[in-house]
């Protein structure tokens, strides 16, 4: 249901019981803001049918419960933890009795009260992600996962790919590829010895390529790339590697004033809170809300268990439903 200019399907969704048979199809209104075209969202037909519970705003509600997966006593290391997707996984393995150090450039104060082991650190450094191994194998006694999270994009490039040079593409690459490749070679040695699993948080964009952020798909593709040879290489002794990648997430970037909505907003020409009203029309999601960042923080924590120990140089996609590809 919905349509106009209202973001669809977010408060007339249908929730369908599981079991039914057949399908059907039901269409959208006539959306065409912000170049939304109508869609077809799939529904299940002769299902019995109840009225979407309320949604709170658009973003993925609260925070799933700590699950027990056997994780007390093991250790981690987790990239680019002082706020949002990083500091949710470093609290979901605290939640799970994992020792934890985190990392980033700034240790923010919910960092330093989270229980995890805070370590200054900026892993684009040549000799950084040497040294913080280091320091957090002789912190916690050893590893047994890393988490490299650290990564991002602070802009959007309004003026695609010609506008963007070769300092520009060597700064998201540092920090979303190269970033991971020098951890990871820091850490091997530590993984193998105890067997373990790397987890890398990619992102949607890799494939789902946009002018506006060229680079940092290209970047996430290659560590795509990176984590299927890691695992390839490394699985059979013991050290399993994936990736996760998320859609939008609700975090501080898209209510920043001077962050890349904004600069979103502006290139739309619209205002920035409308922007963010609209995040999930505007993205196709067809869950009608972005995801949390305690939503990746509980996949991770999961994929680092023995519960899914068979899970091995997979992508897991954590999108609303954003990829459309089969």
């Amino acid at each position: 249901g919905g349509g106009g200019n209202g973001v669809w399907a977010v408060r007339e969704r249908v929730w369908v019981r599981a079991g039914a048979r057949g399908e059907g199809a039901l269409r959208t209104g006539g959306a065409t803001r912000f170049g939304i075209r109508p869609a077809w969202v799939t529904y299940v037909r002769f299902a019995t049918v109840h009225p979407a519970r309320p949604l709170t705003g658009y973003f993925g509600g609260s925070a799933p419960e700590a699950m027990d997966l056997h994780l007390t006593g093991k250790k981690a290391l987790v990239t680019g933890a002082s706020r949002g997707t990083g500091l949710a996984i470093a609290k979901a393995l605290l939640a799970e009795g994992v020792r934890v150090a985190g990392c980033a450039r700034t240790l923010t104060p919910a960092l330093k009260d989270s229980g995890a082991v805070p370590i200054a650190c900026d892993v684009t450094a040549p000799d950084g992600p040497r040294d913080l191994v280091a320091e957090a194998a002789d912190t916690l006694d050893g590893l047994d996962f890393l988490i490299n999270n650290v990564g991002g994009k602070d802009t959007y490039n309004s003026g695609g790919f010609l506008a963007l040079d070769d300092a520009e593409w060597q700064r998201t690459l540092d920090l979303n590829f190269t970033s991971a490749v020098r951890v990871t070679r820091a850490a091997l040695p530590h993984l193998l010895r105890q067997g373990g699993a790397i987890v890398n948080i990619s992102s949607t964009a890799a494939r789902v390529p946009a002018a506006t952020t060229v680079d940092y798909g290209a970047a996430k593709a290659a560590l795509n790339a990176l984590t299927k040879a890691l695992n390839e290489e490394f699985g059979p002794q013991g050290v399993r590697a994936l990736t996760v990648s998320p859609g939008p997430i609700n975090i501080e970037r898209w209510s920043d004033p001077d962050g890349p909505a904004a600069i979103l907003a502006a290139a739309f020409g619209v205002p920035q809170d409308e922007l963010v009203a609209h995040l999930p029309q505007r993205f196709g999601l067809t869950t009608g809300h972005i995801a949390e960042p305690a939503h990746i923080g509980s996949l991770v924590a999961f994929l680092l268990s023995g519960q899914a120990a068979s899970i091995a140089g997979a992508d897991v996609r954590v999108d609303d439903g954003q990829v459309k590809a089969v």
